[in-house]
Formats: structure tokens, sequence, C-alpha cells
């Protein structure tokens, strides 16, 4: 999960700088409330990254088979079928 991985380094990078920042512009109570329910809108795309997952799969499945055919020549090429963890 690239963007997962992604998205949470960057919250740990940057997010003691942006509560710091708003701590200089208002009081500690409203930077760090402000800081919390920031999460909800990641929470959000994150949640609909969950709706694309089937249809991304399957993409990658066809994807993999041609370039298989592509280099094998002879279109009986092989396919690594990723693992259903549900």
């Amino acid at each position: 999960m690239h963007w997962d991985t992604s998205q949470d380094d960057l919250g740990k990078g940057l997010g003691p700088g942006l509560v710091a920042l708003l701590i200089s512009g208002t009081n500690r109570v409203t930077a760090f409330n402000i800081a919390v329910w920031a999460w909800a809108p990641c929470a959000f795309f994150q949640l609909m990254l969950l709706f694309t997952l089937a249809e991304d799969e399957q993409t990658l499945q066809e994807v993999l088979q041609q370039q298989s055919n592509d280099r094998d020549g002879d279109g009986e090429g092989s396919c690594v079928e990723l693992a259903d963890d549900g």
C-alpha cells in the first residue's frame, strides 16, 4: 500500500510542524482539535480506495497476462495469482 505508507509518513513528518504553526496562531487546545479532526478527510479518501481494489486487481492481472504473453511469444504465458486475503 504505497499510498497509505506515503500519507502516513507525510503525517508523521509534517504534522508536528503544522501543529506548532497552529499553536502560534491560536491556542494549544484549538490547534490540537484542528489536528485531530484533520484525519476525517484522509480517512474518507482511504475508505474510497476500498471500492476500487477488486477492479484494480483485475486490471493488474490482465496487464501481467498480456506482458507475459508478449514476452513468451507463444500466447501461453503464465500469470501470477495474487493471494486472496478475504
